[in-house]
C-alpha cells in the first residue's frame, strides 16, 4: 500500500513515496551501491531485502506499488527485486528493454512507474495481462494502491490531491500532502494509520539537470516532521553521469 506523486520541475522532477506496510515489518535504511558503470541509491525492506524505490545516476527513478485489487498467488517471487535487477542497466533504453522482457508470470500483481527526464512509463501485471503505456510529464500526477477499499481509498486521496495543488503550488505543498492525516479518516489518509499497517517510511527524490537526491524518512523521522519533510533519516546525493540526458533540455 503506497501514495506515489510526481512533480514536473524546471530542471527535472520530484518524486514523492509514502510506503504503507506492517508495522511490524523492519525496513533496513538506505543503501547506495554501484554496479558495473551505474551507481544507485534506494531503501531496502528489512525482510526480503528488495527495495520499491529508487533512482540511479542516469537519472533515472523506479518506484513499484503492490496491485491488491488483482488475484495472488502464494509462492509468488518477490517484487521487491524488480527494481534492484532494472536500475543498474546502463541507460533509461536498457532498463525499458529489461521491464518490457520481464517474465512476470512468478510476481504477483504491481505497478510500476519509471521516470526519465519527463517521461513516466507505467509497467501493469494483473495476472492476466502485462502491458505499459507512456506519456510525458506535464503536470502533476498521483498512485496510490490499498489493500482494501481500493475505490475508496483511491477517489478519497485523489481529491485530497488535487485540493492540494489547487491551494498552492504543487512544489510546495506536496510535502504537506504526504503528511496529512484526517483525524477520524486515518485509514484513507495519505499518511496511513490502521489496526497492523501504517505508513512505514517516506522516500524523496529531486532530479535536476547535474543530480539526484534520495532522502529516507523512517517512521520515527515522519512524526518528527509533521509540518514539513525536512530533517531525513539519510540522504544519498549522486552525480549524473555526462551520457545521461540533460533535463533541461526536454519539452515539457
Amino acid at each position: 500500500m503506497c501514495t506515489l506523486t510526481l512533480i514536473p520541475e524546471a530542471q527535472g522532477y520530484t518524486l514523492t513515496m509514502n510506503r504503507d506496510e506492517f508495522k511490524s515489518r523492519a525496513e533496513a535504511g538506505l543503501r547506495q551501491h554501484r554496479e558495473g558503470s551505474v551507481e544507485a541509491s534506494f531503501p531496502v525492506d528489512g525482510v526480503a531485502g528488495g527495495t520499491w524505490v529508487g533512482v540511479n545516476d542516469r537519472g533515472v527513478s523506479l518506484a513499484l506499488l503492490n496491485r491488491y485489487q488483482a488475484p495472488s498467488i502464494t509462492d509468488a517471487k518477490s517484487r521487491g527485486n524488480i527494481i534492484k535487477n532494472a536500475i543498474f542497466k546502463k541507460s533509461a533504453n536498457d532498463i525499458l528493454a529489461f521491464l518490457k522482457a520481464l517474465d512476470v508470470r512468478s510476481y504477483n500483481p504491481f505497478n510500476l512507474i519509471m521516470i526519465d527526464n519527463h517521461s513516466v512509463y507505467q509497467f501493469h501485471w494483473d495476472r492476466e495481462e502485462y502491458r505499459w503505456d507512456s506519456r510525458l510529464l506535464h503536470q502533476p500526477m498521483m498512485f496510490t494502491s490499498s489493500s482494501e477499499r481500493f475505490e475508496q481509498v483511491s477517489a478519497y486521496r485523489q481529491a485530497r490531491f488535487t485540493k492540494c495543488l489547487a491551494e498552492r503550488t504543487a512544489s510546495r505543498n506536496i510535502e504537506q500532502f504526504h503528511l496529512s492525516q484526517q483525524p477520524g479518516r486515518e485509514s484513507d489518509s495519505v499518511l496511513m494509520s490502521r489496526e497492523k499497517v501504517h505508513t512505514k517510511s517516506i522516500v524523496r527524490i529531486r532530479v535536476d539537470s547535474y543530480s539526484a537526491c534520495l532522502d529516507y524518512f523512517d517512521t520515527e523521522s515522519i512524526f518528527d516532521n509533521r509540518v514539513s519533510l525536512q530533517s531525513a533519516t539519510h540522504s544519498n546525493l549522486l552525480t549524473l553521469k555526462a551520457e545521461a540526458a540533460v533535463l533541461a533540455d526536454c519539452a515539457c
